[in-house]
């Protein structure tokens, strides 16, 4: 089968994006830039982590020896979902990180961390949310219009008095909490084929491997999205803010690569 590419540029390749300029004052830690860094290794490697386990083919030596109970119910015990589940489960909070990420950005000083998360820090009334922080409503920044759009998708119905009334973007924003939230909380059994057996709603739910993978891609990708939607949103802020300093600052970032430290220490 022959691929078609948009263009054969080696970057395509290799995750070249990362956070941008941010001035900073003489002497203050990049901590955003780490912050970001981090955001980014999570990605990456939950990234691979999906990889490996939709192409692990072998059972693993992890998974031999492992007793398990036989229930006759179709569910899927290996190394290989756990993979696909836990790089799932990655992705899914990292929104909530960025969500942080721009509340120290922008100077959010009226939420404590827990109260962070990001479908509600663009509102000055996270219970209702009716109303955009005044920091936020008629910003021109399009990548930051981006991100709160796709806040949207996290809209869903979690009890029959949740103030949302908007449909998500995404038709598949209400799976994706439900299977995120039985992950976190409850039994989530993985089957090939849809199974026959009895699904108890407060304890299980039942998703099949196909399934699984295809909200696993999504989450994955809407992920992808919002780190660059975060760095270009924050390259625009600090351009806007080039023409406001006054105090003493320092400036890092635009690109630079960090040293890999792991094969250093592998060596």
């Amino acid at each position: 089968m022959q691929c078609e590419f948009a263009f054969n540029y080696s970057i395509a390749a290799w995750d070249a994006l990362g956070a941008p300029s941010i001035v900073y004052k003489v002497g203050e830690n990049p901590y955003f830039h780490s912050f970001y860094s981090q955001l980014k290794q999570e990605y990456v490697s939950a990234r691979w982590g999906m990889f490996e386990g939709l192409n692990l083919e072998n059972v693993h030596f992890s998974d031999r020896d492992t007793a398990l109970d036989e229930t006759y119910d179709n569910g899927v015990y290996c190394l290989a979902i756990e993979k696909i589940k836990s790089a799932f489960r990655v992705q899914y909070a990292i929104f909530d990180k960025i969500a942080f990420f721009i509340a120290k950005y922008f100077q959010i000083d009226d939420l404590k961390d827990h109260q962070i998360d990001f479908k509600t820090i663009w509102y000055s009334d996270q219970k209702t949310r009716k109303k955009l922080r005044e920091i936020f409503d008629r910003r021109e920044n399009l990548p930051l219009l981006a991100l709160f759009r796709m806040s949207k998708d996290f809209m869903v119905t979690r009890q029959p008095t949740d103030f949302d009334t908007e449909e998500p973007i995404d038709p598949l924003a209400q799976r994706l909490w439900e299977i995120r939230n039985t992950m976190e909380h409850k039994y989530l059994r993985v089957v090939y084929y849809p199974s026959f057996g009895e699904e108890v709603k407060d304890i299980s739910e039942i998703i099949t491997l196909d399934e699984l993978t295809e909200l696993t891609m999504n989450i994955t990708k809407k992920a992808r999205a919002a780190l660059i939607y975060l760095s270009l949103a924050i390259h625009k802020e600090e351009e806007c803010k080039k023409s406001l300093r006054n105090d003493l600052v320092g400036e890092m970032g635009g690109g630079d690569m960090i040293p890999d430290s792991c094969k250093k220490k592998s060596r």
